[in-house]
């Protein structure tokens, strides 16, 4: 799909109380790092996220709310 996101499952996304020992835990699982730990903020409020690949391909975000906006 020219210029969009694909239909169907793109990634999973987990929220999680601690982003580092998750992404330590997906790294040593044999994850392939995508985007390292990474503060974001925007409208949503603020949040810690990183990006792995499974060794199967599946793309992994985990996510832990710092701020949360929209509530």
């Amino acid at each position: 799909m020219a210029g969009g996101v694909a239909p169907g499952l793109t990634h999973l996304v987990y929220e999680v109380d601690d982003l580092e020992t998750e992404y330590e835990r997906l790294q040593a699982a044999d994850g392939e790092v995508l985007i390292t730990p990474t503060f974001v903020q925007g409208g949503f409020g603020s949040r810690r996220l990183a990006c792995l690949c499974s060794p199967g391909g599946l793309v992994i975000e985990v996510m832990q709310g710092l701020e949360d906006k929209l509530t």
